[in-house]
């Protein structure tokens, strides 16, 4: 072969490899990225009214460069590239410039990444996230379950941006509203243990998907631990609008906080108390010394008629106190971990022998609090 001839052939060949990677990059641009990409499965984890979800650990490292570049860092790189970060002044004017800033501003869609029978069987998502388009068909997160209390809603993207207060202030009691009042590592809203309507939060736990969210209209959201995310571990949630993070039940030792009677004050570090958390060392890390909040636990007995039919709370009370965890009461006991306290307001399950008296019924003692002042919210 003439060293010309050789040449051309070289030439060809790598024309050819420049187009098909130049093809590939421009297929990628165009077919986006799928809710669930970037997961590593850690484990199955079975839900308590049926079924399972999968827990799985976000892989963020293509977009930490962008965030490490506004000066954000540690927690902050936890969340799923589906989210997108930035900066704003105390005039919620954007900014690049991490000093300047007073808010971490997030941006989210509410669809979780994980399967769930609330998803659509027909239709399809599309978003920008830090530069990559998030798109695909409803159908492929959608998994058969059927709730015993079966919500009506069905998902749907739905955009909220949230400004967190970078330097959080402990100015006590903030009653929580109603909707988003803080947002998982995924990109899914939190709410707090109130329900809306007549319903009451322990009737709707039975209509919760596997991994244990459902949507209030077309909006998905979270009321207790998210499976996908963390079960009974000191994994990080999320973070709520008033700039403090919300962790799994535990404590980096491995011990679960708040064993004592009487919890409406504030007690010693090891004591959760009204607002849901405690202060103390980052349960991940165990470095530090800052309040974060934790799931916090209610037990209770469930009553509601059953047959897949929504209904009211059937004003069955508990059973007396310490009957320990037999359902004599002639319901079923729930044992809930809610992320922002308890759904009669912070009164403990005493240890070890039963429970405090309490109803299932919701009433204004659900009331939660935000331990600081929360930042702004749109399309809560």
């Amino acid at each position: 072969m003439s060293k010309i001839n050789f040449v051309k052939i070289l030439f060809i060949t790598v024309f050819l490899v420049s187009c098909s990677n130049k093809s590939s990059d421009t297929t990628v641009a165009i077919t986006g990225q799928a809710l669930n990409a970037y997961q590593t499965f850690v484990s199955t984890i079975t839900s308590p009214f049926g079924g399972s979800c999968d827990k799985v650990i976000r892989d963020t490292t293509s977009c930490q460069n962008a965030r490490t570049a506004l000066g954000l860092s540690v927690n902050w790189l936890s969340f799923s590239c589906n989210v997108v970060l930035g900066l704003a002044t105390s005039a919620l004017a954007p900014t690049t410039n991490y000093a300047s800033a007073a808010y971490v501003t997030v941006t989210f869609y509410n669809l979780p990444d994980h399967t769930s029978n609330y998803f659509p069987t027909t239709g399809s998502y599309s978003f920008t996230a830090n530069g990559t388009t998030i798109a695909g068909n409803y159908s492929s997160m959608y998994v058969a379950y059927t709730p015993s209390y079966p919500d009506p809603g069905i998902n749907a993207q739905q955009t909220t941006t949230m400004n967190i207060p970078i330097s959080p202030s402990f100015s006590g009691s903030q009653v929580m509203p109603g909707g988003s009042i803080g947002v998982a590592i995924n990109g899914v809203g939190i709410f707090s243990d109130v329900a809306a309507s007549t319903d009451n939060i322990f009737t709707e736990s039975k209509s919760f998907d596997t991994c244990q969210g459902h949507p209030a209209g077309t909006k998905y959201h979270y009321h207790s631990e998210p499976f996908s995310i963390s079960s009974d571990d000191n994994n990080l949630i999320g973070i709520m609008r008033d700039g403090f993070w919300v962790y799994g039940r535990k404590d980096f030792s491995g011990a679960t906080p708040g064993t004592t009677a009487n919890l409406q004050t504030a007690g010693a570090s090891s004591t959760i108390y009204k607002f849901g958390g405690h202060t103390g060392a980052d349960p991940l890390t165990n470095s530090g010394s800052a309040f974060h909040y934790h799931l916090t636990e209610w037990v209770g007995c469930y009553h509601e008629t059953t047959g897949g039919t929504k209904s009211a709370d059937d004003g069955i009370t508990n059973d007396t106190i310490n009957t320990g965890l037999t359902p004599s009461c002639g319901g079923t006991w729930i044992d809930a971990w809610f992320t922002t306290g308890h759904g009669n307001g912070g009164v403990f399950k005493t240890i070890p022998t039963g429970l405090s008296s309490q109803s299932p019924s919701q009433t204004t003692s659900a009331i939660r609090y935000y331990y600081g002042t929360p930042g702004t919210c749109t399309g809560c």
